[in-house]
């Protein structure tokens, strides 16, 4: 695409061969963030040598990595933990599920109310992404993957629990003992896979 000054690039943290496909970008962005939160949580300015899944540093809500399955821990910088998000920005539940709400809604984590290093406790609901990160030493974060069966497809959430559950279902319909997932590749580069 000619002309382009600036792409930004999101939904989903970006790869490298992602950003090497689109040189003629004066500026490319790589914006991170879940539907939970009203605006993108992270942005990073992006190039051929940054790291795959860097997602970069926060901005208008308060990032945590806590230890996975830990909320009431929190994780060293450089390890990896689970984020979780405070902020504004934050929804406050999923509607009519409050199963959901409570699940990945925390209130008033120790640590929070504790407070450390010269800055005061205080009251307030985090959000538990099941995002797996790291931060760097910068302040920036790396992506690392899901605590759960969690993926993402061209934007679309996909649980792999239950994909799994519908082709067992199939399986004993059919009296299959075992399926297999095949990857193909066409000649427009995309991959389909086959079970």
């Amino acid at each position: 695409m000619p002309g382009i000054r600036t792409l930004a690039m999101g939904g989903e943290p970006i790869q490298a061969s992602e950003i090497s496909r689109w040189t003629q970008a004066e500026t490319v962005i790589g914006i991170y963030g879940p539907a939970e939160c009203a605006q993108a949580l992270s942005f990073a300015y992006l190039d051929s040598k940054t790291r795959n899944n860097h997602v970069g540093n926060p901005f208008g809500a308060r990032t945590w990595l806590v230890q996975p399955g830990r909320p009431d821990r929190l994780a060293a910088i450089g390890t990896v933990g689970e984020l979780m998000i405070e902020g504004p920005t934050v929804s406050k539940g999923y509607f009519g599920d409050t199963n959901k709400t409570k699940a990945a809604y925390i209130q008033d984590p120790t640590w929070l109310l504790l407070g450390a290093g010269g800055h005061p406790g205080r009251h307030g609901t985090l959000y538990k992404t099941g995002d797996l990160l790291r931060y760097n030493s910068d302040g920036s974060m790396d992506f690392l993957g899901r605590k759960d069966g969690l993926i993402k497809l061209r934007g679309q959430r996909i649980e792999l629990a239950e994909v799994e559950h519908h082709v067992r279902s199939y399986e004993s319909w059919k009296g299959w003992k075992r399926s297999y997932g095949v990857v193909f590749r066409n000649i427009w580069s995309l991959e389909h896979i086959y079970l």
